[in-house]
């Protein structure tokens, strides 16, 4: 068992901490039972080393999971309660983490069918929103999510918090340049929607064409004039109070779930 905060894989969990580290080791660290469990399950191949602290874990799902790992050759690494509260982001640990491997894939994995529906996030630079978002596009059946620009990390540890395991159940991948998205759209047959606070098309009227891509902007900024430009429909989220604009979570909920309505799908 680890009980030293000096040994060298808790000294790697800690410095997970900085995007440069888990952007040049494209690994980050997964802490939660659901969360762990879920990525057990949905990408088995992507885990690194399964970390728990026997003290903390009293979840019997889990601790049956970390025994058929073991027999399969994964890396179970159990520590003290005292070194799992240190590399710990909350107050209550549940004594169960994973570093993983970054599920990210390239734009050309991704799959599309006649019925897919795709959401691109430009500039997103708050991981709790990715990681919202990912559950939402989870929830919906949506088909990935595809970063663009300079983004928040997929493996944040708040993305990966916020998204209760989906980051490792919706398929996910990134582009440098919006030019990009709009030719692989294109050649895919997406229809390409924007979301604008200066449309005109309300999204509980617009017309939307499946397969779709769904085109989210900043937090700050919206989208860019580029994928504005570049889209085949732009509509707006109405608001009669004295807001502005929705957090992009929310925002990015509201339409999918209106074209996941309209879809006609069960």
């Amino acid at each position: 068992m680890i009980t030293s905060f000096r040994n060298p894989l808790i000294k790697r969990i800690r410095q997970l901490r900085q995007k440069k580290v888990r952007l040049r080791e494209g690994v980050g660290f997964l802490e939660g039972i659901r969360a762990v469990l879920t990525a057990v399950e949905a990408v088995p191949e992507q885990i690194e080393s399964l970390v728990y602290a026997p003290d903390l874990l009293t979840s019997e799902v889990a601790r049956k999971m970390l025994q058929a790992a073991a027999a399969e050759g994964v890396d179970t690494i159990p520590i003290s309660a005292e070194i799992f509260n240190g590399i710990s982001d909350r107050d209550n640990p549940t004594g169960l983490a994973a570093v993983i491997r970054s599920p990210l894939r390239r734009l050309v994995d991704l799959e599309v069918s006649p019925n897919s529906l795709f959401v691109a996030l430009e500039a997103i630079a708050d991981p709790g929103n990715l990681g919202t978002i990912l559950r939402l596009l989870d929830a919906v059946g949506a088909a990935g999510c595809i970063l663009v620009g300079q983004t928040t990390d997929l493996t944040h540890p708040n993305a990966l918090k916020a998204s209760m395991g989906s980051a490792f159940t919706v398929p996910v991948a990134a582009v440098e340049r919006p030019e990009q998205l709009v030719e692989w759209a294109s050649a895919q047959g997406l229809q390409r929607v924007a979301t604008s606070a200066r449309a005109d098309e309300s999204y509980w009227t617009a017309a939307y064409h499946f397969p779709v891509l769904i085109m989210m902007g900043s937090e700050q900024q919206g989208l860019s004039p580029g994928l504005r430009e570049a889209a085949d429909l732009s509509v707006v989220i109405p608001m009669w109070g004295q807001p502005t604009s929705l957090n992009l979570a929310v925002a990015t909920g509201l339409v999918l779930y209106e074209v996941r309505r309209r879809s006609g799908l069960p």
